[in-house]
């Protein structure tokens, strides 16, 4: 029988994160105006490959669909301002490479 070791070194793991009401039931409905998106659906995907005991390859992508949309926001304390200056979004489609060494 044949070994697999490159299957055997490598994990693929897909991430979702579905966000329904950014709000809660306690906000007030005028709180909608300060979020980009009040439901959002954003996917990663990453592969880690074991290359040695030591050594270990990674790439990440995250928000593969470049989804626009906001995690967090001021709106309930400072209601004066516009809305685009009262939440942070959050980062577009970005790719992250690296190695781990463990020593």
């Amino acid at each position: 029988m044949k070994k697999r070791l490159f299957r055997e070194k490598m994990v693929v793991a897909m991430v979702s994160v579905f966000a329904f009401s950014v709000f809660g039931p306690q906000t007030p409905d005028a709180a909608a105006s300060f979020f980009p998106a009040t439901t959002y659906w954003v996917w990663d995907i990453g592969l880690n490959y074991q290359a040695g005991k030591a050594i270990k390859a990674f790439v990440k992508v995250n928000n593969i669909f470049d989804k626009f949309y906001a995690e967090h926001s001021n709106a309930r304390y400072n209601w004066s301002s516009t809305p685009v200056e009262q939440w942070w979004s959050a980062p577009g489609r970005n790719i992250r490479v690296g190695m781990e060494y463990i020593f």
